[in-house]
């Protein structure tokens, strides 16, 4: 018994129906990835927040300058951690956020350098973790001697130059936001129009969502 095939025009249909099918179901697949990368960074933000935590018991309750103080005694030595995964710069470009002064000139403003020693950092806050190759982080540590921009100090009546640590000192005794004020921050979710800012506050170490500029938001 002869057994007749596909037509041509058989096949263009059904291969038109699987694209329109992958079409539908990648927005959800790639939705569902981000997700996942957004539980690894928030399960980072309450390793920082540990840690933060037990550096400051052993020094008389004062913040690290960074985030690669807390390496290795407190938070491992891995790099990976310094990083988030929805970063696809793998750390190059500190934070990702222009606006706050990071950029592909190797601008890592408030962000940590991992691997790099005090005179490459031009801190003078001491060594961070030794590495034959320098590893950067995704991270804004809030605490960081670095100078924040005059867009998020300025507006507060804090002078240009005011460093991202004095900042979040200021904030965290002189503003409503107090113990709401962020420790750590990812902004590469929001960078990538992915989700909204990672957090973790200062004072409760809790982590929540919010904007850039108005930490006080919850989507929770």
């Amino acid at each position: 018994m002869h057994r007749r095939g596909f037509t041509l025009i058989e096949l263009l249909v059904v291969i038109a129906i699987i694209n329109i099918l992958a079409s539908q179901m990648l927005p959800a697949l790639s939705t569902a990835r981000e997700k996942g990368r957004q539980a690894n960074c928030i399960n980072n933000l309450k390793q920082f927040s540990l840690a933060i935590e037990m550096y400051r018991m052993d020094y008389n309750y004062d913040f690290p300058y960074w985030l690669s103080n807390l390496q290795p005694t407190y938070l491992g030595n891995s790099p990976k951690i310094l990083r988030c995964l929805t970063d696809q710069n793998d750390g190059l470009l500190g934070h990702g956020f222009e606006e706050w002064n990071a950029n592909a000139s190797g601008n890592w403003s408030g962000c940590d350098i991992y691997g790099q020693s005090k005179a490459a950092r031009n801190d003078n806050l001491g060594d961070g973790p030794t590495s034959n190759t320098p590893r950067n982080g995704s991270y804004l540590y809030m605490f960081n001697p670095d100078p924040a921009p005059d867009v998020v100090v300025v507006p507060e009546g804090l002078a240009s130059g005011t460093s991202w640590r004095d900042y979040t000192l200021h904030m965290l005794t002189s503003s409503p936001y107090r113990g709401h004020t962020p420790a750590v921050r990812c902004l590469w979710h929001k960078n990538r129009t992915l989700g909204p800012v990672l957090n973790i506050a200062s004072e409760d170490y809790g982590t929540y969502l919010s904007e850039y500029y108005d930490w006080t938001t919850s989507y929770r």
